[in-house]
């Protein structure tokens, strides 16, 4: 059981002395930004009034200053040259006629420019324009410097006293109705013992206070100090069942021990089941990646034919070999995509299937090996239409491309190669049949084992690729088979009817 917590001495530094210096820090640097705004948008607002004086010169004593200089009448011009010093916020002028004499005025209090412009003054006579004369007019600074103190004077002091006053009444209400009743509860807690009932905590308030956080605080501490000692009782309790059953938990950890072990067993079966599949599908990649080399070879040497410039060819031969080379291409793409499907399917988790066009599926896969077929002098027949399966068309390829070509490869000297079909009930059934000499019987049971050597008449001999043969097979629901005629190997595979 817990013992009851020793009361701590209250800290020197409070949370209402804390809350002054961050209420007045941040008072301050509200006024401060706050002041810095209205007195920078003041000064902007007296700079643009000023600078708009430009536009009223021009439009008002601009055109008789022209005049005055055209008739070159002197008396004229210092009168309208007194008379544009007298405006405001002008503190230095300077006319320079087209004879070169310059005529400056300045106000003895101009200290430093606001700003200055520059007038080119024309007489206009019919269609023809004169120059005769430069203004230049410069504003002076002094008023807008005496608006910016004043303002800024004014600024500070209202708002730094409107924001201090409000941060001190805010500090004295946050020490009255948070600081000391946080202090309450604060000595509360530090004297509360779970081990005996204690009086419940009250603030300190007015009769007739209306109840705010401060109050579901507290209510939540005294939940909390009864649900405390609630659960250390439980807890009490528990400890006394635990003693007495202590046996029989040792029972309990011994068969959990148990199931793990078996689940571990289990789990090293998964994990090598997972690693033969792994080894298969890379074994389906490198037969694919060997497949892919067939129109890979044609993209490169079309390619290098049309790139040769010293070849002339003619606008039909170029679109042939392009029709080719798309045609390749797209092949080596169907195969990429047939290779990146399956080796994403790691379970027996279920395929969409198809229906497959097996005669144009088999057409295509002896179209793939032309090359290799026209090297061997191989004869290739289909006999009659084969029927369509279930299934999906560009696996099925690999299928009948790893058949006929094992079938060209170890079928004899100018190999003469049949493929066929016939229904069996719901199943059909496909077969490669070569005029090969045919693998030893002693072999024949390992033919689809992965990764099995199938040394008869050659050292690769029928091994490659059949294992993966049969796991495509077998995803699609079907089988294979081996079986020797007596004139060369019959290799067959069976699927469900379309």
């Amino acid at each position: 059981m817990t013992a009851s917590l020793k009361p701590q001495a209250a800290p020197s530094q409070r949370l209402a002395w804390r809350m002054i210096v961050a209420i007045l820090s941040l008072t301050i640097s509200t006024a401060l930004i706050t002041s810095g705004c209205q007195i920078y948008f003041a000064y902007q607002s007296t700079v643009s009034e000023i600078n708009h004086r430009y536009y009223e010169i021009e439009q008002g004593s601009l055109p008789s200053l022209t005049t005055a200089l055209w008739t070159m009448d002197d008396v004229r011009i210092a009168a309208l040259l007194d008379s544009l010093m007298s405006v405001r916020d002008i503190g230095h002028l300077r006319l320079q006629d087209e004879l070169g004499q310059v005529r400056e005025k300045q106000k003895a209090d101009f200290v430093a420019a606001l700003s200055s412009r520059s007038f080119e003054l024309y007489h206009t006579e019919g269609s023809e324009r004169f120059k005769v004369g430069t203004l230049d007019i410069t504003m002076s600074r002094s008023r807008a410097e005496q608006n910016l103190k004043e303002i800024a004077r004014t600024t500070a002091i209202t708002t730094l006293s409107i924001l201090i006053v409000s941060a001190v009444m805010q500090l004295l209400l946050f020490h009255r109705w948070i600081s000391r009743p946080l202090h309450q509860v604060a000595t509360y807690m530090q004297q509360m013992d779970f081990n005996s009932p204690s009086q419940g905590l009250r603030l300190e308030r007015k009769p007739g206070t209306t109840p705010d956080e401060l109050d579901i605080v507290v209510q939540a501490i005294q939940q909390m100090q009864q649900r405390l000692q609630y659960e250390l009782m439980q807890r009490h309790l528990a400890e006394q069942a635990l003693l007495k059953h202590k046996d029989h938990l040792e029972l309990l950890v011994e068969e959990r021990t148990r199931l793990l072990e078996q689940q571990t067993c289990q789990l090293k079966q998964q994990s090598s089941e997972l690693a033969e599949q792994n080894a298969e599908l890379n074994a389906y990649a490198h037969t694919v990646a060997h497949d892919l080399k067939h129109p890979l070879t044609s993209l490169i040497g079309f390619s290098t034919l049309l790139s040769q410039p010293q070849i002339q060819l003619q606008l039909e031969q170029q679109q042939s070999y392009l029709l080719m080379m798309k045609e390749s291409a797209l092949k080596m793409n169907d195969i990429i995509n047939s290779l990146l499907q399956l080796a994403s399917i790691r379970s027996e988790a279920d395929i969409r299937t198809e229906v497959v066009d097996m005669t144009q599926c088999a057409e295509e896969a002896i179209k793939r090996l032309g090359t290799f077929a026209a090297g061997r002098q191989a004869r290739i027949r289909i006999e009659g239409v084969l029927p369509p399966a279930k299934g999906h068309a560009q696996w099925l390829e690999e299928v009948w491309v790893n058949y006929v070509s094992n079938a060209i490869k170890y079928g004899g000297s100018e190999p003469v190669v049949t493929i066929a079909a016939q229904r069996q009930g719901k199943m059909i059934r496909y077969w490669v049949l070569d005029s090969g000499p045919g693998v030893i019987p002693e072999k024949r049971s390992e033919l689809f084992k992965a990764f099995s050597n199938q040394d008869t008449l050659k050292p690769d001999s029928h091994g490659l690729g059949l294992s993966i043969v049969k796991r495509i097979v077998t995803k699609l629901q079907g089988d294979v088979g081996y079986e020797y005629t007596g004139a060369g190997s019959l290799f067959w595979f069976s699927l469900p009817a379309a």
